[in-house]
């Protein structure tokens, strides 16, 4: 990155700075919010979220969490799901009321440089039933406190219509049948299902604390929105062609891997600052990670369907399924056998990949979470 800033007016030059599109929900149709979807690039939603969230605001500052959900067992980590991804620092559990008080001592585990943060993915298939939702303290995520704002539900509603997993090639009426049946439940023209059942267009309701450095690594999945309730995070993005799945933490990451990648022929990714208040769109396949630059409170929701992502041909799950049907294959010198450790010998031997020279980080900006 260029040299950090040194006067406030190149601080506020450097916080504004956003290489997505930018959309004012004043002047939004839904019409015009799926048109943004289908040309299939990050994009910024601004006003969006202006009234719509009020009485959650305070249920998310320091004392209300505690008071919500201090005595849940979170899972601090360098990266979500790091024993799923295998990442190497490992994983802490404890009450969110002690990772508060770490916020609030500035002595966070992982330390200044690299800090770890709590991040809960919610299956919105498991969410708990209407009447048990408010007061839940195991359930972070409550449609109730942060609905899905209209202009999404209807966008990714209509939406729905194009997945390819529910799609019929032979018979379309069953396609139309079936994306007909998820509308739960049937509603009025110009009404609206309930704040929990509008979820269902989604696989997952993720919700992320964490200090300045921490935040999630490159990664990517299914199109979705991501809302910024409190702090500012600096996205980097990459397009389909050059996403990638990392288990480095992400400051870690932009500061060696990075730049590793791009001496090898990776551009550049794309960036963004993005404030309290602002939706960040992520399509389909699109790589991103995020640094948090204070302390910030995030939800994002991933959308369960496939716009782009066309089924796999019969053929090729035929071809997929013929050596699971056959003996295992005959062996030549110099291979391993399946399952065999270690690093192969011969004409297969494989080069280490080259080194990961430290470089250049990015300025921090100071927190205004904890008061």
């Amino acid at each position: 990155m260029d040299a950090p800033p040194k006067t406030d007016a190149a601080i506020a030059d450097r916080l504004d700075h956003c290489e997505f599109d930018s959309v004012d929900a004043r002047n939004m149709t839904v019409a015009q919010l799926v048109s943004r979807i289908i040309l299939n690039r990050p994009f910024l939603i601004k006003g969006l979220l202006d009234g719509a969230w009020g009485d959650a605001y305070p249920k998310f500052e320091p004392d209300g969490l505690n008071a919500a959900h201090g005595g849940a067992r979170v899972t601090l980590s360098a990266i979500p799901y790091a024993k799923k991804f295998h990442n190497d620092a490992g994983i802490m559990e404890m009450p969110l009321s002690e990772y508060i008080d770490q916020l609030r001592g500035h002595d966070v585990v992982g330390g200044d440089r690299y800090p770890w943060y709590v991040f809960r993915g919610n299956p919105v298939q498991k969410m708990p039933s209407e009447e048990n939702l408010d007061g839940n303290e195991e359930w972070f995520f409550n449609p109730h406190d942060t609905p899905v704002p209209d202009a999404i539900y209807r966008t990714f509603e209509a939406l729905a219509a194009f997945d390819f997993k529910g799609r019929d090639r032979n018979d379309p009426s069953k396609s139309s049948k079936s994306w007909e049946d998820r509308f739960t439940p049937p509603v009025e023209d110009g009404d609206l299902p309930t704040p929990r059942e509008r979820m269902w267009p989604f696989i997952n309701a993720q919700w992320a604390l964490g200090s300045a450095g921490s935040g999630a690594p490159q990664h990517y999945h299914n199109t979705a929105w991501n809302a910024c309730v409190y702090g500012l995070k600096r996205w980097l993005v990459y397009p389909p062609a050059y996403n990638l799945m990392s288990n480095m933490q992400i400051r870690m990451w932009d500061e060696t891997d990075r730049f590793d990648n791009q001496d090898h022929g990776q551009p550049r990714p794309m960036e963004c600052i993005q404030k309290a208040g602002e939706i960040a769109v992520i399509p389909e396949l699109w790589g991103h990670g995020v640094v948090n630059l204070q302390e910030t409170i995030a939800i994002a929701t991933e959308v369960k369907f496939s716009l782009y992502r066309a089924p796999m041909p019969k053929s090729l799950r035929l071809v997929k399924v013929a050596p699971k049907q056959r003996g295992p294959p005959e062996r030549h010198p110099g291979q391993r056998p399946p399952g065999a450790r270690g690093r192969p010998q011969g004409d297969r031997a494989r080069r280490p990949p080259p080194g990961m020279p430290m470089r250049r980080h990015s300025p921090d900006v100071a927190s205004s979470w904890i008061p």
